[in-house]
């Protein structure tokens, strides 16, 4: 009974060791990216993203006269990762946090090859993203 039992002891200790390691790798998506985001002006901006394993950083920007008048253009916006596959990630944008009145949505963003990510805002404007 005793040989059954430490058995099961370490069975269930290298199960729980396994799935602890497993759960503290990274997503596929750590890293740098830069890319572009639709405005609800039909225009376009610039976006520099760096993606953690469970936060990161937003920063959109545009060039000209336009990026002086917005100041909700520039600033680093903090990242909170909401879910990630190998195949997508959601995460939230808490520009809000940072200035009052800035991008406060969530993106979900879907790969379409190793180095690409494309999707939307919660609000409809799209996303592409290129790693860097």
């Amino acid at each position: 009974m005793r040989t059954h039992t430490a058995s099961v002891l370490a069975f269930l200790a290298g199960s729980v060791m396994s799935c602890a390691a497993v759960a503290q790798q990274p997503h596929p998506f750590v890293g740098e990216w830069e890319g572009t985001m639709k405005t609800q002006n039909a225009g376009e901006v610039e976006l520099k993203v760096v993606l953690a394993a469970s936060g990161g950083t937003w920063r959109f920007y545009a060039k000209g006269a336009s990026s002086r008048r917005n100041p909700c253009l520039g600033p680093e916006f903090p990242i909170e990762v909401k879910s990630s596959t190998d195949r997508g990630i959601v995460f939230k944008v808490n520009g809000a946090s940072v200035l009052k009145g800035c991008v406060d949505d969530v993106a979900t963003l879907s790969a379409t090859d190793a180095r690409t990510l494309e999707g939307a805002l919660a609000d409809g404007r799209k996303i592409s993203l290129t790693r860097k």
